[in-house]
């Protein structure tokens, strides 16, 4: 039979355990609060860059008047960097689900177009 731990070893596990709990519960409010429809933001991860703003973008358009100034920090949210917003932007262009107003080197403003079930049916092939 191992040996009792020490008074220490009890009290450092008790903080660990304490400590988990409290970055569990900090980190599941931050989660609850992020939520989008049934999809967390965090949960897009694995979705490629395009995906992600797309439905970045339509999260903020249930809170945001368009167009919307769709800044690096906005696309940061999801985990885009500069470069792939750039790509983003311009591929959703070209598939017709945005238009974007360019106005110099300056933050694009999106604006969303909706889209017919004919037409989403043209993206699931």
């Amino acid at each position: 039979m191992p040996p009792a731990p020490s008074a220490d070893q009890v009290t450092a596990t008790h903080a660990k355990i304490t400590a988990l709990r409290t970055t569990e519960l900090t980190t599941g409010l931050e989660r609850r609060s992020r939520q989008f429809g049934k999809l967390y933001l965090d949960e897009l991860a694995p979705f490629p860059p395009w995906i992600r703003v797309l439905v970045h973008l339509r999260h903020l358009s249930i809170r945001t008047q368009f167009p919307l100034a769709y800044t690096n920090a906005r696309a940061a949210e999801v985990g885009v960097d500069r470069l792939e917003k750039f790509r983003s932007l311009r591929r959703l262009e070209a598939l017709g689900l945005i238009s974007i107003e360019r106005i110099g080197h300056r933050t694009p403003r999106v604006v969303l177009k909706s889209v017919s079930r004919d037409e989403t049916a043209a993206f699931q092939k």
